[in-house]
């Protein structure tokens, strides 16, 4: 026979010389054959995992299927995590987190005391990336790091995908500067070992951090040109993610044409691919102030489904993932709090399907009343560009022991007084509480009632009310020294700040003070 002239390594040789030639074919079918033939189990999961590399995805999902199932065969451990590990990487190539996850878990289960080391580390990094996925950063982190560690001397692609890894979690954290600081690191070892594959991905990294940093023109030039890239390769996550901070950066310089062209982008890729992240959310708030400007209440319609749609989407996705991850993986959970999650589980389904209901009995008024009263429609999107505080509320239904552990994070950083620390952002916050952007926010508004700008700035103005009843020099003290004092990046956001929390500005409200004490 043919195949067995040629050895293992000769035949994929050969497969990856004929790449994007119908030929390859012919070689992908004779390294399975020969496996097949002599009977190596190892060998024929190489030959099913070959295809799952050059396939359409269903095609390819059914291939992985095959090498799972031969693995099973053997009574090789490690085999068996390659080949979930495997079938999980490919799932999350196509965006199936909760089916990527339950594999790497698999896999994670079979390499319990594994000498295997780089099936590990790469069973690590993709476990790191579903937890930088989901927000757990901090946690991501550590995982990153130890993956930097070996893959460094083992590994030159693991190397460098766990650098990015590492760069985008501080950039989600907003450490924008230490991002830099990596993207920059990542690209000069990637030009050293020839991996050109993730230079628009730190490019697009470097726009998105220049994004918050407010370098709007260098940032739209990063974002614009990795996109190109990164839609050649078909990558519609990342696709979404750089139109996303284009539409926001060109709204900022109120080219609101352009960042409609983007915004529609990210909606055309979640009705087509089904793909949606917790950041990208906002999109919808801004198409819906579009399209409440220009009163056209058909497209306005049409937002207020696809909300309901993404909410629905993420509410499914994240929770499960999230609660998942932390019971399987980290195995901090005890039995006991397993049965509070099942329980929140069935809760949550009760409080989805009303929900759900809600949302219909909305959109039917909505349909039947709207045309008479577009300005209430319009003044929906106009408020804000931004979730309202009853949005968050509803946002996530947490299980009761993670509701607790945040709120005891809640009063450790309330009696820290770290509230005092000038330019928090929700990311650092969550950071701060070991946890993610969507459970914080979601904890403030269970036990605190507000939004999570509210809740720091009612924090530093109580803080400073305290003070001047100790101190009798603050009476004095002009907006300025005020607003440092208590952490306000400008006088402009203490002074609304403190008229918001108190009712009045801090000039009259002190000016008040100094004439009590003069009396």
């Amino acid at each position: 026979m043919l195949f067995a002239q040629n050895s293992y390594d000769d035949l994929y040789q050969k497969i990856e010389e004929y790449e994007g030639y119908p030929r390859q074919t012919i070689y992908l079918n004779l390294y399975l054959e020969k496996a097949k033939a002599e009977g190596d189990l190892e060998e024929m999961v190489n030959g099913y995992r070959n295809f799952t590399y050059y396939r359409s995805e269903k095609t390819a999902l059914a291939y992985g299927d095959s090498m799972v199932w031969v693995s099973l065969l053997s009574q090789d451990d490690p085999l068996k995590a390659n080949a979930h590990l495997s079938k999980g990487i490919l799932f999350y190539k196509y965006k199936r987190y909760s089916d990527a996850l339950a594999c790497y878990l698999i896999a994670d289960s079979y390499l319990q005391g594994s000498s295997d080391e780089y099936l590990v580390y790469k069973t690590r990094y993709n476990i790191a990336q579903i937890k930088n996925f989901l927000g757990f950063h901090s946690e991501a982190i550590g995982l990153y790091q130890s993956c930097i560690q070996y893959f460094k001397y083992h590994n030159d692609r693991g190397y460098i995908n766990s650098l990015h890894g590492l760069a985008l979690c501080y950039s989600r954290m907003g450490e924008f500067n230490k991002s830099n600081e990596i993207i920059i690191i990542g690209i000069a070892e990637a030009k050293r070992l020839s991996i050109q594959s993730m230079d628009a991905y730190f490019k697009q990294l470097s726009g998105i951090n220049h994004s918050y940093m407010y370098d709007l023109h260098s940032a739209i030039q990063l974002l614009e040109s990795s996109l190109v890239e990164i839609e050649k390769k078909n990558d519609f996550a990342n696709a979404s993610s750089g139109h996303f901070y284009l539409g926001k950066n060109y709204w900022t310089l109120n080219q609101k044409e352009k960042a409609q062209q983007h915004f529609q982008e990210v909606d055309q890729i979640f009705s087509e691919q089904g793909y949606m992240h917790p950041d990208l959310r906002e999109t919808y708030q801004f198409l819906g102030m579009i399209h409440a400007e220009k009163e056209d209440l058909d497209k306005m319609e049409n937002i207020l489904v696809q909300i309901g749609k993404v909410d629905n989407y993420l509410q499914e996705n994240f929770q499960y993932l999230s609660s998942k991850l932390h019971v399987e993986f980290d195995q901090t959970a005890s039995q006991k709090e397993n049965q509070a999650l099942k329980k929140s589980l069935k809760q949550n389904q009760v409080l989805v399907f009303f929900l759900v209901l809600v949302f219909i009995v909305l959109w039917v008024f909505l349909v039947l009343y709207i045309r008479p009263k577009k300005d209430y429609v319009g003044g929906i999107f106009r408020r804000n560009s931004s979730p309202t505080a009853s949005d968050e509320k509803n946002a996530v239904s947490l299980p009761t022991l993670t509701l607790l552990n945040l709120k005891d994070q809640l009063e450790k950083f309330e009696k820290s007084e770290k509230y005092l620390k000038k330019d928090w952002n929700q990311a650092q916050l969550a950071a701060e509480f070991n946890s993610n952007v969507v459970y914080m926010k979601s904890a403030i508004q269970t036990f605190r009632n507000k939004g999570f700008s509210d809740y720091i700035n009612d924090l530093r103005i109580d803080h400073l009310i305290r003070l001047a009843e100790r101190d009798s020099k603050l009476k004095y003290y002009d907006n300025k020294s005020l607003a440092q004092e208590v952490g306000f990046s400008t006088t402009d956001r203490f002074t609304k700040a403190f008229k918001s929390r108190m009712g009045t500005s801090p000039s009259e409200y002190f000016r008040k003070l100094r004439e009590k004490s003069e009396d």
